[in-house]
């Protein structure tokens, strides 16, 4: 009877032991998986606006904004964060 006792409060010690050292190292693993996940998404976004060269402005109400964008030296990189900013802001 005493064993059965012993493993018992053995088990349950192991499952309170485990609760509190491997219950915050799992959940800040998980947050630190998602933060990965996140960056590698924006690195994607990042990789397909360069790619695509993003300046369609069909979706954009005011003309003189688009001019304004075609006429200043950016690089294609920002003009197309700028294309996408513009489109989502201003799309119909």
């Amino acid at each position: 009877m005493k064993q059965i006792k012993l493993i018992i409060k053995s088990i349950n010690d192991s499952i309170n032991f485990y609760k509190s050292i491997y219950l915050p190292d799992l959940l800040l693993s998980l947050l630190l998986l998602l933060m990965l996940m996140l960056m590698l998404l924006l690195l994607l976004l990042m990789l397909l606006l360069f790619v695509l060269h993003i300046d369609d402005f069909s979706g954009a109400r005011d003309d003189k904004a688009i001019l304004v964008m075609k006429h200043e030296n950016r690089t294609s990189i920002s003009r197309s964060y700028f294309a996408l900013i513009y489109y989502l802001h201003f799309a119909k």
